[in-house]
């Protein structure tokens, strides 16, 4: 759990580079480690589906999304209830995050995922 707080710290403070942070596989690797972490450290069962919708939740609050972005949130929140498995609940949150630009507005989405991820707990 302090790895995860620390990640998100990180990323928040701005202390791991945009292109680390930006690249397809540290995106991945990143929602990955955090759905690990949580549901490693938890006591009670982590339903993973509602671990990756909070994560999906967490890009809708950023705010400032122009209405394809939500368009497209909207049909992967409905694409995230029915997806059966680890892999392509993680895969459908990692392509909305690397749905926005790389740089700034990449890092932004991943540390919302994952304070939405963190928030569910």
């Amino acid at each position: 759990m302090k790895f995860l707080t620390s990640l998100i710290v990180s990323i928040a403070m701005g202390s791991i580079p945009p292109a680390l942070a930006a690249s397809d596989n540290r995106v991945e690797a990143m929602i990955v480690t955090a759905a690990t972490q949580v549901s490693d450290n938890y006591v009670d069962v982590v339903e993973m589906p509602a671990l990756f919708t909070h994560g999906l939740n967490g890009l809708a609050d950023m705010g400032k999304l122009s209405v394809s972005q939500k368009r497209a949130l909207d049909a992967a929140m409905r694409a995230e209830a029915k997806a059966i498995g680890f892999k392509p609940q993680a895969d459908i949150l990692i392509s909305e995050i690397m749905r926005f630009r790389a740089g700034p507005e990449r890092d932004a989405a991943l540390t919302a995922a994952l304070r939405g991820m963190m928030a569910a707990r």
